[in-house]
C-alpha cells in the first residue's frame, strides 16, 4: 500500500519528460568559448613573459659575473635601457684599464730596471750619452708600447 501512496505524489499528469543535454544556452556556450580562448592566450603570454624574464636574468647574471668584455657588451646592446647598463659600462672600462695596465706591466718593469741601472751610472763619464740612449730607446713606440709610465721615465731622464 505504501508504494502506491508514494506513486501518487511522484507522478504528475500532463507533463511530458524531456531530456536536457545542457543547462547552458548556445549563446552562453559561445561566450564561454571566447573567454576560454582569451584566457588561453593570456596564459601563453604570461608563459612567454616568464621565459623572457628567465633569459634576461640569466643574461644579466652572466654579464655581472664575467670578465669577458664581449658578453657584457652584448648584454648592453640587447638591453640598452636596463638599470644595470651604467654599472656594466663601468665594469667594461675597469676591465679594459686592467688589461691595458697588464699589457704594459712587462714593459714597465723593464723600463724601471733600465732607469735604476742608469741612475747607478749618474756622475760617471758617459752618463749623458747613456741618458740619450735611454731616451732614444724608450721614446720609440715599439719599445714603450704606449705605456704612460715609460714616457714618465723618459721625462725623468730628460730632466737629469
Amino acid at each position: 500500500k505504501s508504494k502506491d501512496y508514494l506513486k501518487c505524489y511522484t507522478e504528475l499528469e500532463g507533463i511530458n519528460p524531456i531530456l536536457i543535454d545542457s543547462l547552458v544556452t548556445s549563446n552562453d556556450m559561445k561566450e564561454l568559448e571566447k573567454r576560454n580562448i582569451t584566457f588561453k592566450k593570456q596564459q601563453e603570454k604570461i608563459q612567454q613573459l616568464k621565459k623572457e624574464q628567465e633569459v634576461y636574468q640569466n643574461n644579466l647574471q652572466n654579464a655581472q659575473n664575467t670578465d669577458n668584455i664581449q658578453i657584457i657588451k652584448n648584454f648592453i646592446a640587447e638591453y640598452p635601457e636596463d638599470e644595470n647598463v651604467k654599472i656594466l659600462q663601468e665594469k667594461v672600462e675597469a676591465i679594459e684599464l686592467e688589461k691595458k695596465e697588464n699589457k704594459h706591466a712587462e714593459v714597465n718593469i723593464k723600463v724601471k730596471s733600465a732607469y735604476e741601472a742608469l741612475l747607478k751610472k749618474k756622475g760617471t763619464k758617459g752618463f749623458t750619452k747613456d741618458c740619450d740612449k735611454f731616451i732614444k730607446k724608450w721614446k720609440a713606440e715599439k719599445n714603450n708600447k704606449g705605456s704612460d709610465i715609460v714616457l714618465e721615465y723618459v721625462d725623468k731622464v730628460k730632466n737629469c
